[in-house]
C-alpha cells in the first residue's frame, strides 16, 4: 500500500432507516457480517433481526473507538471476534495476565455472545463458547511476513468459510489461523491462490505438520 484514503462519515448514513429499507433480503440470509463502522442502533437493529429470524450473525469490530457502537445485550450474536484492546475498551479494563483474558472471555459470554474469539496477534487465541468450552489457539509463526494488511479479515473469513460449510468451531478456527498464515506471507492484501480447495489443503497439511 503506498496511499489509502477513507471518508467515513459514508457510514453514518447507514441508519436505522436505510437498514430497515433491507430487512426483507436480510431476513433471508444463511448468515450476516457485522462490523461496527455502523451507527450503535444500526448494529442493535441487526442483532434483533438475526435473533428474531435465527441467522448466524457474526460481529468483527473495526477497532477500539468503534467498540462504543456495540449494544450491552448481545444475546442472539453467534460469534464475536475481537482483540485484546477492543475487549478492553468496551469493559474498560487493563489487562496484565492470562488470567485477565480468561475473565474477558466469560464477561463477553455474560452478555449473551455465543461464541467469541479473543486475539492477541502472535499470542495464543482465547476462545470460548456457552456450552463451557474453553480453548487456546496458537497462530502458525511465519518468518517470511510480506505484509500484514489483511490478516485480520482473512482470520475472519475463514472462520465464516468453515461456519458456512457446517466445520465445527475448532476446525472453522484452524481454518482461520491458516487463511491468515498465508495472507500475511503475500504481497497482496488479498492473497492470489486463494480458493476454498487452497484453503482447506492448506490447513490440512498445517494440521499434519503440527503446526496448528
Amino acid at each position: 500500500m503506498q496511499l489509502a484514503l477513507a471518508d467515513m462519515s459514508v457510514c453514518d448514513a447507514m441508519d436505522l432507516e436505510w437498514i430497515s429499507s433491507y430487512q426483507t433480503l436480510l431476513s433471508q440470509a444463511k448468515l450476516i457480517v457485522l462490523d461496527l463502522n455502523v451507527p450503535l442502533e444500526t448494529a442493535e437493529y441487526v442483532i434483533d433481526l438475526a435473533r428474531k429470524h435465527a441467522i448466524d450473525l457474526v460481529i468483527i469490530p473495526v477497532s477500539s473507538p468503534k467498540m462504543a457502537h456495540l449494544p450491552r445485550d448481545l444475546s442472539g450474536v453467534k460469534w464475536l471476534i475481537v482483540n485484546l484492546d477492543e475487549s478492553e475498551t468496551f469493559f474498560n479494563l487493563t489487562v496484565e495476565t492470562e488470567a485477565d483474558v480468561t475473565q474477558l472471555l466469560e464477561n463477553w459470554l455474560s452478555v449473551g455472545v455465543e461464541n467469541v474469539i479473543i486475539t492477541r496477534s502472535q499470542e495464543s487465541t482465547f476462545y470460548g463458547n456457552q456450552a463451557g468450552e474453553r480453548e487456546q489457539f496458537t497462530p502458525p509463526f511465519s518468518s517470511h511476513v510480506e505484509d500484514v494488511t489483511g490478516a485480520g479479515d482473512s482470520y475472519a473469513s475463514g472462520l465464516i468459510y468453515g461456519q458456512l460449510q457446517g466445520y465445527s468451531a475448532k476446525e472453522s478456527i484452524q481454518l482461520a489461523m491458516t487463511n491468515a498464515y498465508y495472507t500475511i506471507q503475500s504481497p497482496k492484501t488479498v492473497r492470489l491462490d486463494l480458493t476454498r480447495e487452497a484453503l482447506e489443503k492448506q490447513t490440512i497439511e498445517l494440521k499434519e505438520r503440527g503446526i496448528i
